[in-house]
């Protein structure tokens, strides 16, 4: 009943305001005569004009529920974000921030707004902040940056931010990620990767340390073999030289003999290696001089293995410096060699880098010194137990001329001595034939004449 009288109340309504707009519209017009068909056809446009009005009117209020439960569900997505999202003006001040931002900066989101952003940076980050903001706003894309948060924080927290301007605003938007467990597994991943090369170039270097030291250890073997191989003391200090060079790769070694002699000179006798003259201009000597204060004559001196770790820097090395850069020799190690507790020379090796060696290799070179050393021994003494035997040889063959020589005098004297004997024997018979005494004593034939004798009284 109600909804009936209210479409009456509808209909007149309408009849009213169409009876006053065709009022309206004959006044304008000079002539107002509305008849009932007139009226009919105004009505009926009015009632079609509210039912659409109508409808716009239920679109309307579909649409601003729509756009209220878009904004409150949008408005609870900015609030409630796990990212913190901002809304800066141009010069940084805070005009919205979500919760997540509020917690990014550890205040009360209430307190923030108006805050501006660049009070919460390290005030080393101050300018590039103003770069970035400058190029979301200028340029009109997205920028990026990372940062650090300090205020109302013990410890500072790491942030990824990204940029870009709001159109037909003002502001722009900022999201801005905490990256501090991510910049703490990068720093862990940075510092084990870091530990990974150091140990891998550790091995490496133990790798290439132990590449030299079975180079080392067969310089050694071969040199041992070369003792009983060499004939002479020169082609031993050679072939001992060449093994170094060929095995261990180093850049030159030579073999000098320390002298007794007025400069106490180092007098080198063999080579092997990038040399170019080098030898000629040293002029080593083991005194207690400029030139005597280098590795060769150090370990003379002492006895024991001596350094050049760098020849460039090493003010001991001075004298021969300029020409061992030239040649590409960066360090060296220099073995005495001993013959009866006695240094009687050296072991000089070169290297093409700088402080190469290692204690194990000192070793090793140090024992194929002493097997030089040894070598050189043993070369001498079966040298000079040649010589020896060559000198018995002779005197034995010597001997034996003489002996034959003597034999042969021996012989010849005899028989002058047996034909003489005979003759006096002969003699001796004729004066015992003639009852005269023999004149010749001969103590064999001593009981025969006093035989003889005796029968020549009895007759």
């Amino acid at each position: 009943m109600s909804k009936k009288n209210n479409n009456i109340n509808v209909t007149q309504s309408l009849r009213e305001k169409a009876e006053s707009l065709l009022k309206k519209k004959h006044r304008k017009s000079g002539n107002y005569d509305p008849d009932e068909t007139d009226m009919r056809k105004l009505l009926h446009e009015l009632q079609v004009h509210q039912v659409e009005l109508e409808m716009q009117n239920e679109e309307l209020i579909s649409t601003r529920n729509e756009t209220e439960e878009l904004l409150s569900k949008y408005t609870s997505l900015f609030d409630f974000a796990p990212i913190g999202y901002f809304v800066l003006d141009a010069d940084g001040r805070i005009r919205d921030i979500n919760f997540s931002g509020a917690k990014l900066l550890n205040m009360d989101r209430s307190e923030i707004i108006k805050h501006n952003f660049k009070d919460y940076l390290t005030n080393d980050l101050i300018w590039d902040f103003n770069n970035f903001l400058h190029e979301a706003f200028e340029r009109n894309f997205k920028v990026s940056m990372e940062f650090k948060l300090s205020k109302n924080r013990a410890a500072p927290i790491f942030a990824f931010a990204e940029c870009i301007a709001a159109s037909a605003t003002d502001n722009c938007l900022m999201a801005v990620l905490d990256i501090t467990a991510h910049k703490k597994a990068e720093t862990e991943v940075n510092e084990l990767n870091h530990s990974l090369e150091l140990r891998i170039e550790e091995l490496r270097e133990s790798n290439s340390n132990l590449q030299r030291i079975n180079r080392t250890l067969n310089a050694l073997r071969r040199s041992s073999e070369a003792i009983s191989k060499s004939k002479s003391e020169n082609e031993f200090y050679d072939e001992v030289c060449k093994i170094i060079i060929e095995d261990c790769g180093h850049a030159m070694v030579w073999i000098g003999y320390k002298e007794d002699d007025e400069d106490k000179s180092v007098r080198p006798v063999t080579y092997s290696g990038f040399e170019e003259g080098y030898l000629e201009t040293l002029k080593i000597t083991w005194a207690d001089t400029e030139r005597g204060q280098g590795p060769t004559g150090d370990a003379i001196r002492t006895g024991k293995p001596s350094f050049c770790r760098n020849i460039l820097t090493d003010p001991k090395f001075k004298p021969w410096s300029e020409d061992a850069i030239k040649r590409g020799y960066a360090s060296s190690l220099v073995l005495p060699l001993f013959n009866n507790n006695e240094v009687f020379g050296t072991l000089n090796i070169y290297f093409r880098e700088s402080d190469p060696f290692t204690n194990d290799e000192i070793k090793l070179l140090s024992e194929l010194a002493d097997n030089l050393a040894y070598g050189i021994k043993a070369i001498r003494l079966q040298t000079e137990n040649k010589q020896a035997e060559e000198i018995i040889i002779q005197q034995l063959e010597e001997l034996s001329i003489a002996n034959d020589e003597l034999s042969r005098f021996n012989h010849a004297s005899i028989g002058r001595e047996l034909r003489m004997i005979e003759l006096k024997k002969e003699v001796n018979q004729l004066s015992i034939q003639a009852g005269i005494a023999p004149p010749y004593k001969l103590e064999f034939e001593k009981d025969t004449m006093n035989s003889s004798l005796e029968k020549n009284d009895q007759g």
